[in-house]
């Protein structure tokens, strides 16, 4: 799972009234890998219901150059159920089986940005023949 959406006001929660409902709907009860491309709100918000009551195998994420509130709060949640987690940068790659795997495009951390959004992770997920570009 890539991100999982949310608001920055914090009004309506995304990951509660839609992501967790349609997940649940579909019998998926543990995810492997929840991948958060950066930490502003409308990106991370949503998966705290998901980290909070699905089984998650692992999460990843870049490197960090401003801790943000929603950050912190992921954090929390990470330790307290002792999900693992994996730092990545350009160059990475996450195997998910012999067919399939992401390889990790962005960042690469030469020149570290404070902004967010120029943080974000940019992964390329190859299954067998088929790939596709996740950008920020």
């Amino acid at each position: 799972m890539i991100d999982g959406g949310g608001t920055r006001e914090n009004t309506y929660d995304v990951g509660k009234n839609v992501v967790l409902p349609y997940l649940l709907d579909r019998g998926i009860k543990t995810i492997d890998y929840v991948i958060i491309s950066h930490f502003d709100a409308d990106h991370c918000n949503g998966l705290i219901a998901i980290l909070e009551n699905l089984n998650v195998k692992k999460v990843v994420f870049s490197k960090q150059f401003e801790m943000t509130s929603e950050h912190e709060n992921i954090i929390e949640i990470i330790k307290r159920k002792n999900i693992k987690v994996q730092i990545v940068q350009s160059g990475d790659r996450i195997v998910i089986d012999k067919y399939t795997y992401l390889d990790i495009l962005y960042p690469d951390f030469q020149i570290p940005e404070k902004d967010l959004n120029n943080n974000s992770i940019v992964a390329r997920f190859v299954y067998g023949n088929f790939s596709m570009l996740f950008t920020r």
